[in-house]
């Protein structure tokens, strides 16, 4: 088992990259910028080994099955929904740019 100071360590610092991201989020509604696209690209990134390290350290009975179930569930629903905003955000950006690949920016 991981210790607790670790465990809060690592939550405390989770909780501060989501705090982060709404700032992030508020400013990218006002400031146009094409480098967004990597900053929510980074955020999923963080988010999503977040998950699977979450899976690995309480195994997949426990995260899907234990007593947080319903908040683990959450944020796998959190992270796909993620993954696929950003799916068509780089949809958008090769649309935009005549491609019809899958790269993220030229």
């Amino acid at each position: 088992k991981l210790c607790t100071n670790s465990i809060l360590m690592f939550e405390s610092t989770i909780g501060v990259v989501i705090a982060i991201n709404s700032l992030i989020i508020g400013v990218s509604t006002d400031i146009p910028w094409h480098g967004w696209l990597w900053v929510d690209a980074a955020f999923f990134a963080i988010f999503f080994v977040e998950a699977i390290l979450k899976v690995v350290a309480q195994g997949l009975r426990e995260f899907f099955f234990g007593t947080d179930r319903r908040w683990n569930t959450f944020e796998v629903a959190l992270v796909l929904i993620a993954l696929v905003d950003l799916m068509l955000g780089v949809a958008l950006v090769n649309a935009s740019q005549g491609s019809t690949g899958t790269r993220l920016m030229s």
